[in-house]
């Protein structure tokens, strides 16, 4: 088996497989986002603020940020998924038995 058609039926899978790798990407990247590059930074005064005097506006802003901190990487995973789906995507081809002879019955 060359590499080129090792290579093909990887991508094949892939691209079946798109929507669980879309989640499993957005998954990962929202908890490395969260926890080591974007945490909510809590003592800025303006959200201790909000806190202090509105704390359903503050937990709304909270779960929105988190939200997005997960659904954007989604969104995007998804996009270049459907994006390689659209440009690389050749199902595999199938053998088609051919259709009995009429004639000789």
């Amino acid at each position: 088996m060359r590499l080129t058609e090792a290579a093909r039926k990887l991508a094949r899978e892939l691209i079946r497989r798109r929507l669980l790798l879309s989640l499993g990407l957005s998954a990962a990247s929202g908890i490395v986002l969260h926890t080591f590059l974007y945490p909510i930074n809590e003592p800025d005064p303006i959200l201790r603020l909000i806190a202090f005097e509105r704390p359903s506006i503050y937990v709304g802003l909270v779960w929105s940020y988190t939200l997005f901190l997960y659904s954007t990487p989604f969104l995007v995973s998804s996009i270049l998924s459907s994006l390689a789906y659209v440009h690389f995507y050749s199902p595999e081809p199938t053998v088609v038995a051919p259709l009995p002879d009429k004639r000789r019955s």
